[in-house]
């Protein structure tokens, strides 16, 4: 049996210097306990899509389909010549200033904070939305082309929308 557990990092700040204020008194009066094993179950980006979705109230058929598109939720993913990455290829000032603003402090290289930052994103509204020339295609009818000035390239993006 698995538990879903979601604590916010400022609740567990809480927690830590409580612990940390009480060992004191725990070590006066130490003994064995017999404390339940908590196990980890593993997630896949879809779930968590899912989960962090409807955690924030985001769109999930948005913001599915965008991460499909994107990257078909492929952790691996690279784009924009390296400069973005992970499932939603964000990049990186990008996700640190959304973390900023949600108030946390994220980790750029792991797979879960992107899920948890775009969801965020999303449902921010359409100028965050916006961010994902996937959305914008998906927006259009299901194409997008743009020029990049930083690229010096011409791009068409597909996408439709895709729910599981």
């Amino acid at each position: 049996m698995y538990v879903r557990i979601h604590i916010k990092p400022t609740t567990m700040k809480k927690i830590i210097l409580t612990v940390l204020l009480c060992l004191p008194l725990l070590t006066l009066q130490a003994k064995t306990i017999n404390a339940p094993i908590l196990t980890v179950q593993e997630y896949s980006v879809q779930e968590l899509a899912k989960y962090f979705a409807d955690y924030y109230g985001a769109d999930y058929k948005e913001f599915y389909s965008t991460g499909w598109c994107e990257s078909g939720w492929n952790p691996e993913a690279q784009g924009d010549e390296k400069r973005a990455n992970n499932v939603l290829q964000i990049h990186e000032p990008t996700f640190n200033q959304w973390a900023k603003e949600m108030g946390e402090e994220l980790d750029y290289n792991s797979t879960y904070d992107h899920i948890k930052v775009g969801a965020w994103a999303f449902s921010q509204g359409e100028s965050y939305r916006r961010a994902w020339t996937a959305y914008r295609a998906l927006k259009n009818g299901g194409t997008y082309s743009f020029y990049s000035k930083l690229l010096n390239k011409h791009y068409t993006v597909h996408c439709n929308y895709i729910v599981k």
